[in-house]
């Protein structure tokens, strides 16, 4: 793949779904095309750099064998995403089962020296009440 196509969604750029068959990357292009291109839009700066990207995505699309491996990449990014989702979701889960006291937590001095002082506190208190 060419490299200033590797920041795009090359199906998107033509405004398809992932894995459109080649005829509606034609249909997809045209329209594009007929859109974006710079005689039908001489006063937008970005018509150029538009048309140009939807002509570099559409001829690769065109080739039936780079169209089969970029299908097959975009599911593997699918399948990693899931899975890094699905990753950070167990973390949070096992975060969240740890709770406050996880070992970390009880191992902190500060938190160790507010808990210490509550106690001391709360002792303090009970023992005035039995002088009272």
């Amino acid at each position: 793949m060419e490299k200033d196509l590797k920041n795009y969604n090359l199906y998107m750029v033509l405004g398809m779904e992932n894995g459109s068959s080649i005829e509606a990357v034609k249909k997809g292009y045209r329209r594009i095309a007929l859109k974006f291109h710079p005689d039908r839009r001489p006063e937008d700066p970005r018509a150029v750099e538009l048309f140009e990207l939807a002509t570099k995505a559409y001829r690769f699309l065109l080739d039936p064998v780079k169209k089969r491996e970029y299908d097959l990449e975009l599911e593997r990014r699918k399948k990693k995403e899931y899975n890094l989702k699905h990753a950070a979701v167990r973390k949070l889960r096992k975060v969240q089962r740890r709770g406050i006291y996880s070992k970390k937590t009880i191992n902190d001095a500060d938190f160790n020296a507010f808990i210490q002082e509550c106690q001391d506190n709360f002792m303090e208190f009970f023992s005035k009440v039995e002088k009272l």
